[in-house]
């Protein structure tokens, strides 16, 4: 039978902030490398759809003038200002990875990257687990970037879907509390939910339309990383890999490249 497809990959670091690097290991940061990322590329078999930059670490330009158009660059991980973020968007960052988290929040004097990523009309992901983003700024960035540039997001860690109270990442022990993936000193680590969840959560608690939240989860990011032509909607001629709600969003049923299993 079929397995699941990996259709690409998200190059999240090491091209990071220390300041803003969250989870991340300090130890693995590097300055944006165009050498390090093709060989990374190749090593991958050219399946790095997403690389992620923090456009005010220098080599930023040089990498962006050399990369891309061969992965979506998202802006992640960074202490931009406006204008640094700005920049960057100009320069060819066309996404940026989880909203609002490991970024500078929005202030009415400085007004940070996110209003910057509005005004550059770049995709923005979201995750609405409850926990990495309160459902008014979910709403917010509706207002802010419009429902055909948002991306739903899981940002799970291997514990999502698990009974397990514990895993790791990068080598180091992440604790689940309360339904939050933990570093040690208490640092969101990621997301613990997977991607259904969040999505059924968009919708029952932070009102977000049935219809929009399945554009976000399945249309807008099939169309960020160049795959709509097989994935992200059910039409003739595409890979039917499907999923099942009843009237209550519970999962009902899956197919996997037209074979029901579930």
């Amino acid at each position: 039978m079929q397995g699941s497809s990996l259709v690409g990959i998200h190059l999240e670091g090491p091209f990071l902030s220390e300041t803003k690097r969250g989870a991340q290991s300090a130890a693995y940061l590097r300055k944006p490398d165009p050498e390090l990322f093709e060989r990374i590329m190749d090593a991958a078999d050219n399946l790095v759809k997403i690389v992620d930059i923090a456009p005010e670490l220098e080599g930023t330009a040089e990498f962006l003038r050399r990369e891309r158009g061969k992965a979506v660059c998202s802006f992640a991980h960074s202490d931009a200002s406006y204008e640094e973020a700005m920049a960057g968007f100009e320069a060819g960052i066309t996404q940026i990875t989880h909203l609002y988290n490991a970024m500078r929040p929005i202030h009415h004097r400085n007004p940070g990257p996110i209003p910057a990523g509005a005004d550059a009309g770049v995709r923005a992901e979201l995750i609405c687990d409850g926990v990495h983003v309160h459902p008014a700024a979910v709403r917010a960035a509706f207002d802010l970037f419009g429902e055909d540039h948002i991306i739903f997001i899981s940002d799970s860690v291997a514990s999502a879907g698990a009974a397990g109270e514990s895993c790791m990442l990068g080598g180091e022990q992440i604790v689940i509390r309360d339904g939050k993936a933990l570093r040690p000193d208490g640092t969101l680590a990621g997301g613990n939910r997977n991607l259904m969840e969040n999505l059924v959560n968009a919708v029952k608690t932070m009102d977000i339309p049935f219809e929009t939240a399945v554009k976000c989860a399945a249309v807008n990011p099939a169309k960020a990383i160049g795959i709509y032509e097989e994935y992200g909607s059910i039409e003739e001629g595409k890979i039917a890999s499907l999923a099942g709600l009843d009237a209550g969003l519970r999962l009902c049923a899956v197919w996997n490249h037209g074979r029901r299993v579930v």
